[in-house]
């Protein structure tokens, strides 16, 4: 039997079909131990689907959501949204031997207020979570 030990998404934060595919998808790989996670958006988009920005409030609280095996989550074109902030929680609750998170920002508005939100979700690991400001990205450049 063959197990996924690295894995790499492009996930749209705004489809709940999509959302509950990728996490039947992160369940069903236990060896799991790489998460390349790109967010994906599209242009100009207006509205945010509510059902969809809160997937994990209505998930089922069986459903059995654990990554044991986890190390590395990079998450590219992070925006901060309620989804987007739940899939990172959802996974720090659940990787007990996660190492660290790097989380890549999309946009610098508003991306103190990111990392605080960030910074207050609570883990199973000592994971360590680095956030990239695409701000300061910039000014290194």
């Amino acid at each position: 039997m063959y197990e996924i030990m690295n894995l790499s998404l492009l996930l749209y934060f705004n489809d709940l079909a999509e959302i509950l595919t990728t996490l039947y998808l992160l369940r069903s790989s236990p060896a799991l131990e790489e998460l390349d996670v790109t967010v994906r958006h599209k242009e100009q988009e207006i509205a945010v689907d509510e059902e969809a920005n809160s997937w994990l409030d209505n998930l089922d609280d069986d459903i059995n959501c654990s990554f044991p095996k986890l190390r590395l989550v990079e998450i590219t074109h992070f925006s901060g949204c309620k989804a987007e902030l739940d899939f990172i929680r959802l996974l720090l609750l659940n990787s007990p031997v996660l190492e660290t998170m790097t989380i890549r920002g999309l946009s610098e508005h508003g991306s103190s207020e990111v990392l605080k939100k960030l910074l207050q979700l609570r883990r199973t690991s000592s994971a360590e979570i680095i956030y990239l400001d695409p701000l300061a990205l910039r000014k290194s450049d």
